[in-house]
């Protein structure tokens, strides 16, 4: 069996980042956590904080390989028996990467879409029927922020909370309440052509604990994204073996690890990293 590096053609869309958070009990190189407080990093062992985990009983299995990435709302009793409740502001960000044409971000978010608004008993309405909210308060939701290269600010593109506009609290709790992974797409088209860092931010108060996985980012690579020969991947970086449907088979260290391309299946894959990316057939 052989494999031979091709060149990615401007029509074909090459994936430019792909992470299913299993490789390893921490977040890969390149991405970072940073936390609204230190505090947050360390209370309750850091289930307050982003972190690489298994998908706890209470969640749906991975979509991909056996982790996700894991936050829960900051609720918890303290030593007194009172019950605490935090606001938080953690962000997870991606590696930078390069974008190409027409940029897509695809990633599985598990959550109860009920819990992105405060349902405490001041903002319910009882005498509605169906039951509703007698006010719309945000509780935690997921953002996603786009930062360029050389830029100061964070633009915020999306928002999980604007997905769920509209429903009655009662449709909410009673067609919706799993905490089912659900598909997002996110539109980066603004951005082509640019060096960008995506953040995943986790914010608000009260609400939800939320899993993530298989973050795939696509684009056409006609602005920067080099086919180069194998293994002239950087030294030390952690390159994803990619189905060309997008599911990680593989990952190795470049210049530590041998890549052995006798344990893939005839196909085409994705050999990505970043600082490259490669197309390569196996035959």
């Amino acid at each position: 069996m052989s494999a031979v590096v091709a060149n990615i053609s401007a029509q074909e869309s090459a994936i430019v980042l792909y992470e299913n958070f299993s490789s390893a009990d921490a977040f890969p190189v390149g991405w970072e956590v940073i936390n609204s407080t230190p505090e947050m990093a360390t209370l309750k062992d850091g289930v307050f904080s982003w972190r690489v985990a298994p998908a706890p009983d209470d969640f749906p299995k991975p979509i991909d390989g056996d982790k996700v990435a894991l936050i829960y709302q900051a609720s918890y009793t303290d030593g007194d028996g009172k019950r605490v409740e935090l606001s938080q502001d953690e962000w997870l960000i991606t590696p930078s990467i390069e974008l190409g044409s027409d940029p897509q971000l695809t990633f599985g978010l598990s959550y109860v879409p009920m819990f992105l608004y405060n349902c405490s008993n001041e903002y319910l309405d009882f005498t509605s029927d169906p039951l509703d909210f007698s006010e719309r308060v945000p509780a935690t939701t997921l953002k996603v922020m786009v930062r360029a290269d050389g830029a100061d600010d964070w633009d915020e593109v999306y928002d999980v909370f604007d997905l769920w506009q509209g429903y009655t609290l009662d449709e909410l709790m009673s067609k919706y309440y799993s905490r089912d992974f659900r598909d997002n797409e996110v539109d980066l088209g603004a951005y082509s052509g640019k060096k960008v860092r995506l953040g995943f931010r986790f914010a608000g108060y009260m609400g939800n604990a939320m899993a993530l996985d298989a973050v795939k980012v696509t684009s056409s690579p006609d602005a920067g994204i080099n086919a180069v020969e194998a293994d002239r991947f950087a030294d030390g970086e952690r390159i994803s073996v990619v189905s060309i449907s997008g599911v990680e088979v593989a990952d190795f260290i470049a210049g530590h690890e041998e890549f052995d391309r006798s344990m893939l299946a005839p196909g085409i894959y994705i050999l990505s990293g970043a600082t490259h990316t490669v197309k390569i057939a196996v035959k």
